[in-house]
């Protein structure tokens, strides 16, 4: 169990590396039908040689911004110290037809009986991407401008247990963007681009230490039953640290999952970000990313503050097949203290899943989704959150 678990894990945070580049990741297609998809899930299925446990997955991806393409992750499990929890190594990398492009990579080891947990996660690439404003205002305008983004990040984070299920440690997070931008094409908006941030055509360092705090009671990090899953932190950019830019960013974020049934699970997820006054602006809290919410274009809103509350409903259907709904509702805001004040961002969707590894519990998912003034088609490892 704490194996499957820990491989669940460890592709979702493979496919997080590769979601930096490309923050949206909807899917043009997936083809094929009944048996054919069951042939193509088993050749994902892992392969066990020499105390290696290998699990590779490709991901068509398509987008306004990126356009279609391809990303692939693959994920090696071993256990050299015979620890509850394995070690394992993933990589991923993806390519798309405008140019977007990128590596990612990722390490988690467990030390002294899973006492201690250490993490590392490097992506470097170029990613394509759409420059909206920063506020509710800007995003509303739909008015934008293409960027170019070269960007390399490191993060190592270091945990130990001090109670059951509850890990405490600093995190180290070092990232260098440097923003050009992009010749217009088709999809500009005609009304004109919003006012072009200060930070264009520099390289920018940010170094940031914090402290991150986890709470995990899921049965399973990827396709969780029931349980709740807990994670905040709070980090400093210093210029100590060699970062150009000095300021705070905190983020907290709480799951809860039940089941209502042998083929049912409820799922809900509540979320809240904030970051202090001279951040530039690709570090403050960025609306639509990652699991809040599916519906809106990653960036199109952004400001020092956001949260969001979502609810789905996970039904399993036949052989590897399952649905979803969801709906939820969220905002942005100047500073935290202006939440309560900010502009509702409703947004529902249905998705699919395909479970594509029965010895790893590691679903696809195909989501459509509809946001205000917006939608999209995300396909992912894993769920939404």
């Amino acid at each position: 169990m704490a194996a499957r678990k820990a491989r669940a894990h460890i592709a979702g945070m493979v496919a997080l590396a590769i979601g930096v580049l490309v923050p949206a990741v909807p899917a043009r297609a997936i083809t094929g039908e009944g048996e054919d998809i069951e042939k193509q899930a088993d050749s994902l299925t892992s392969d066990k040689a020499d105390g290696l446990d290998l699990l590779v997955f490709p991901v068509p991806i398509s987008n306004p911004t990126s356009g279609a393409g391809l990303a692939i992750g693959a994920l090696g499990f071993y256990n050299p110290n015979d620890a509850p929890t394995p070690w394992i190594t993933g990589v991923g990398a993806v390519y798309t037809e405008n140019g977007t492009r990128g590596i990612g990579a990722f390490h988690s080891m467990s030390l002294d009986d899973d006492h201690y947990r250490i993490r590392l996660i490097g992506v470097h690439g170029d990613a394509k991407k759409r420059f909206y404003g920063i506020g509710a205002d800007a995003g509303d305008r739909d008015r934008f401008i293409h960027l170019d983004d070269k960007i390399t990040l490191i993060r190592l984070q270091g945990q130990v247990r001090v109670a059951p299920h509850f890990y405490v440690g600093p995190r180290f997070e070092f990232r260098s963007e440097k923003n050009r931008l992009d010749p217009p094409d088709d999809d500009t908006p005609p009304t004109g681009p919003p006012v072009t941030p200060p930070d264009l055509g520099i390289g920018t360092d940010l170094s940031s230490l914090g402290l991150a705090l986890s709470y995990d009671r899921r049965d399973d990090s990827l396709n969780p039953r029931r349980g709740v899953y807990v994670a905040s932190y709070l980090g400093f950019n210093l210029k100590a640290l060699g970062s150009d830019y000095s300021h705070s960013r905190f983020t907290i974020s709480g799951s809860i999952y039940r089941p209502l049934g042998d083929k049912t699970v409820f799922a809900a997820r509540s979320s809240l970000c904030s970051v202090s006054d001279g951040a530039p602006f690709f570090d403050l809290c960025n609306f639509g990313a990652g699991g809040d919410l599916r519906g809106y274009t990653a960036g199109r809103y952004r400001d020092r503050a956001s949260w969001a509350i979502q609810a789905e409903v996970r039904q399993h259907l036949f052989r590897r097949f399952g649905g979803v709904v969801f709906a939820g509702v969220g905002g942005i805001a100047p500073k935290l203290g202006d939440i309560g004040d900010s502009r509702l961002l409703p947004a529902a969707g249905a998705g699919i899943r395909f479970l594509v590894s029965k010895s790893n519990n590691v679903n696809l998912r195909v989501d459509f989704a509809v946001g205000r003034d917006s939608h999209g088609l995300y396909v992912g490892v894993g769920e939404s959150f």
